[in-house]
């Protein structure tokens, strides 16, 4: 296999990986947004919306 299929393949993989990771955040995000009660703290939901971000900031600069 050559070099730049290597690199392809590797990108191909990254990029399943972060689709997959944002599909999972995506979910729990989801989770935890119909299932807050007033006592709930907010921070697992910043922190899950940091997390989608980032996984979107990598897919466009590594993947496209």
């Amino acid at each position: 296999m050559s070099k730049k299929n290597w690199n392809l393949a590797l990108l191909d993989v990254a990029k399943t990986y972060l689709d997959y990771k944002k599909s999972k955040t995506d979910t729990k995000l989801s989770n935890h947004v119909n299932n807050l009660t007033a006592s709930d703290p907010h921070e697992e939901c910043i922190k899950l919306v940091d997390n989608i971000e980032h996984t979107y900031t990598c897919i466009e600069t590594y993947c496209k």
